[in-house]
């Protein structure tokens, strides 16, 4: 699965899961992704009453960008993900914990 903003691949977490589910629907359980569900409402800046809510996954770099770009957002991120073993004394980004 690719990143929705930036397209980079995604693997999935669990690699013996795969690209799809069982059930054959897409499995979007993605290596440190991050899922975003935007939605509104009547009077709001997006009224999706018709078309649902928005959903796309977005991938580690571009979660940071958003994080970045968006400080109000910052606390829900810190201690967001672990760091790999390799990532040890060089974290990855200052979310990882």
């Amino acid at each position: 699965m690719m990143c929705d903003t930036c397209e980079n691949y995604m693997p999935p977490v669990f690699k013996d899961v795969g690209e799809f589910n069982d059930d054959g629907t897409l499995n979007t359980q993605r290596d440190n992704a991050l899922h975003v569900h935007l939605t509104g409402g009547y009077g709001m800046f997006v009224d999706d009453w018709e078309t649902g809510p928005l959903e796309v996954l977005i991938c580690h770099d571009c979660a940071v960008r958003l994080f970045k770009l968006f400080p109000a957002l910052q606390g829900f991120a810190n201690g967001g993900h672990p760091k790999k073993p390799t990532q040890i004394n060089n974290p990855c980004c200052e979310h990882a914990w």
